[in-house]
């Protein structure tokens, strides 16, 4: 597949000009293009800057707010409540998480819930924010409904995704950020619009039996929760957590990105200071043993190495660093789209 190659400073630049055409502040805006423009140098396209234009047209129809007043509450000596005022998701999110990393610097931990914000995208930016500075982090969040409870055919919850991030001494972070489906709707999105096939474990059809057809899914079936009744009770857990603890919309009272509605969006973010159990010298170290021990796992055949999680993602992010990174040609085409809609000239690529 053909693609276009930008350097990472190009991509934040274009995303922030897009947003702040979108009537977004230009603090804000290069906060929230940043943590997009994460997604691409971690290799998880899906989630990168070709949500800019998407952002920048919901902010002009009025259903997101583009210079949203978003409030934090100290609720407790840990506890933040945060009120996303129907801002921009990562702009929102990353405050909520600077905060929150704050508080767990003083108290040694802090957790925090999150309501009335929108689409948060890759959800290890915002446990990295963490790691990076030697504590631990969690992150969860919900969305509208594509999934049914096991042995339902109605869409009641959604892939709410968790992510943990971990510190290590001489190795990248432990960085975990998952779908509690399968897959992330948006794979599913894709496959259908390029005509493909998908495998029988991402989704159902209406009737509840597994397909291949992407369309199927997406014209009334959902998508398969990971692991079974293991994978909805995951997803619960994150429902709660994000929309009933943080007083927001959860299940089906949520709306989707292209909704003509806020979508009320919650998260729930927890920070530890493992300081407070172990130094964070000592702590780190061991980290990196049990990385070690990972690695020296007897190789199953064919195997050539084993990686743990994060690794393969921090490893792309150091290439996509040094050679830039390779938008495809489905996303330059919408990056195109918004440059032309929003009068944003496209960023000069590295190659072509």
């Amino acid at each position: 597949m053909r693609q276009t190659v930008f350097a990472a400073k190009r991509l934040v630049d274009f995303g922030r000009e897009i947003l702040v055409a979108g009537g977004m502040p230009d603090d804000a805006a290069n906060i929230a293009a940043v943590s997009l423009t994460a997604s691409n140098l971690r290799g998880i396209d899906t989630h990168g800057v070709r949500f800019a234009p998407v952002y920048a047209r919901r902010m002009q129809r009025g259903t997101t707010r583009p210079d949203a007043n978003v409030l934090i509450d100290r609720r407790g000596p840990s506890t933040l409540f945060v009120s996303g005022d129907n801002g921009e998701g990562h702009y929102v999110a990353s405050l909520a998480m600077k905060e929150t990393i704050e508080v767990a610097r003083k108290q040694g931990t802090c957790a925090t819930v999150v309501r009335e914000t929108n689409h948060v995208g890759m959800l290890a930016y915002f446990v990295e924010m963490a790691s990076s500075q030697g504590l631990i982090g969690h992150a969860t969040t919900n969305g509208e409904p594509y999934v049914a409870p096991t042995g339902g055919l109605t869409p009641i919850l959604s892939t709410n995704p968790m992510a943990w991030a971990i510190p290590a001494k001489d190795n990248p972070d432990i960085v975990v950020d998952m779908a509690t489906t399968t897959v992330a709707n948006s794979k599913i999105v894709e496959a259908a619009s390029r005509g493909e096939t998908i495998p029988l474990t991402w989704g159902f059809d209406a009737d509840g039996n597994p397909t291949d057809d992407p369309v199927a899914v997406k014209g009334g079936g959902t998508l398969q929760p990971l692991g079974g009744y293991k994978g909805y009770a995951l997803m619960l857990v994150a429902d709660i957590l994000a929309g009933v603890m943080s007083g927001g919309l959860f299940s089906t009272d949520l709306h989707a990105l292209g909704d003509d509605e806020p979508q009320g969006i919650g998260m729930f973010l927890n920070v530890i200071d493992p300081d407070r159990f172990l130094s964070t010298d000592v702590f780190s170290r061991r980290v990196d043993d049990e990385i070690e021990r990972l690695r020296g796992s007897e190789l199953a055949p064919g195997v050539e190495r084993i990686r743990y999680p994060g690794e393969l993602e921090s490893e792309t992010r150091e290439d996509r660093r040094r050679y830039g990174i390779p938008i495809s040609e489905e996303h330059m085409a919408v990056l195109r789209q918004g440059s032309t809609e929003f009068d944003v000239p496209m960023p000069e690529p590295l190659r072509a």
